[in-house]
């Protein structure tokens, strides 16, 4: 039997479940990339955002809600993560990553896609940094 060479064939439950969800993320627009200056109206895009595709949950909590299979949850974040990371400039993206990574014995490193964790760690940054120009004032 042969196929057309640009026909996507997914075959496995996961990578039915991560197509499905960036289908649905990415017809959530956001107008800028996160910057230096954007977290308040970035965070709010994203929020409301990620509510109209009922998302939201991903950023308040990594918890697996009861009945959810674990293997699709965490597809679910990687694609939540990527998605994040892929409206942010370099700068912030950057900074994203090192939150995100962990290192194991003998140097592995580890990226670990929760992006409840990703919110929080954003969020306690962008708010110092807001501190800190009121501060300089």
């Amino acid at each position: 039997m042969l196929m057309e060479p640009n026909l996507l064939v997914i075959s496995t439950l996961a990578q039915r479940q991560a197509a499905a969800v960036n289908k649905i993320l990415s017809k959530v627009t956001i107008k800028k990339p996160l910057d230096g200056d954007s977290w308040n109206t970035w965070s709010d895009s994203m929020d409301l955002g990620l509510a109209s595709t009922m998302y939201n949950s991903y950023i308040i909590t990594d918890d697996l809600p009861e009945g959810e299979d674990k293997g699709l949850h965490r597809v679910v974040q990687k694609c939540l993560v990527t998605w994040l990371i892929s409206n942010m400039n370099q700068t912030e993206s950057n900074r994203a990553l090192v939150y995100l990574v962990t290192y194991r014995e003998m140097g592995e490193k580890l990226i670990d896609y929760k992006p409840a964790l990703l919110w929080s760690r954003m969020c306690e940054y962008h708010a110092s940094q807001s501190t800190h120009k009121q501060m300089s004032l």
